[in-house]
């Protein structure tokens, strides 16, 4: 199998399209959605729809949930939560409907799929730190847990080593370790890299290539501004942090 896995959307219609050109250009058995398709960004219905028609897994992030009502909004910062706000006035019954029965986490054989982490899924926590790790690997089964939420690419192993990936070359899956995989982020990258990204996962070969493709960055931040949202949303999209 050949899955491709996508994270952290975030309404940014123009690195979802160039994400699913690479894709199809590349190849892939399947698509995995870790969540946050809404929030930040102009376009949350063209988003979902296209998550929706071409994704087979997809698990809910905390700004799908802010945005239908069960994540707590006032935990956001005041642009997340002012976006939250007006995407949820634009979803039709049917896309809040959709987004609202998403589950928090999914396991197929030797990977798991959740957003944040897969201990307490809706506690939204950051496996940014070594010191996140403890009872984590105890909560899912199989080889490998796909996460987003830090919009950050980054592996740990059980054996607590971090490891950075090189989207230069695939990384291969040492046999008997089991691995935390952060997707980064398709529509909101934080890592200093504004280029949108994904993950091909071969689980033939046992390796991972992490990719990053630049995009319309511009029209992107141009539909933020033009829907109104705050200026901060528009202006990170270059920044990258």
């Amino acid at each position: 199998m050949r899955a491709a896995i996508i994270s952290d959307i975030h309404s940014n219609l123009p690195a979802l399209e160039k994400v699913f050109e690479d894709i199809d250009n590349r190849g892939a058995d399947e698509i995995f959605c870790l969540g946050d398709i809404v929030g930040y960004g102009a376009n949350p219905r063209e988003c979902l729809a296209l998550i929706r028609e071409r994704c087979t897994k997809v698990v809910a992030g905390n700004h799908d949930w802010g945005v239908v009502g069960k994540a707590d909004l006032s935990r956001f910062s005041s642009s997340a939560r002012i976006a939250a706000e007006w995407t949820a006035d634009v979803l039709e019954f049917d896309e809040r409907k959709y987004m609202a029965e998403l589950p928090l986490k999914i396991e197929l054989g030797d990977v798991c799929l959740v957003h944040a982490s897969p201990r307490e899924p809706a506690s939204w926590e950051y496996l940014n730190f070594k010191s996140m790790l403890p009872g984590q690997f105890a909560s899912f089964n199989g080889k490998i847990c796909f996460v987003g939420h830090s919009h950050k690419p980054l592996m740990w192993n059980d054996f607590g080593e971090k490891i950075i990936p090189d989207n230069r070359a695939a990384v291969r899956l040492d046999e008997g370790t089991r691995y935390f995989v952060n997707a980064g982020s398709v529509g909101q990258p934080r890592d200093g890299d504004p280029r949108t990204g994904y993950i091909l996962y071969n689980d033939t070969t046992s390796e991972l290539t992490f990719f990053r493709l630049n995009y319309d960055i511009e029209k992107a931040s141009d539909a933020v501004q033009k829907a109104g949202l705050p200026e901060k949303l528009a202006s990170r999209l270059y920044r990258a942090f």
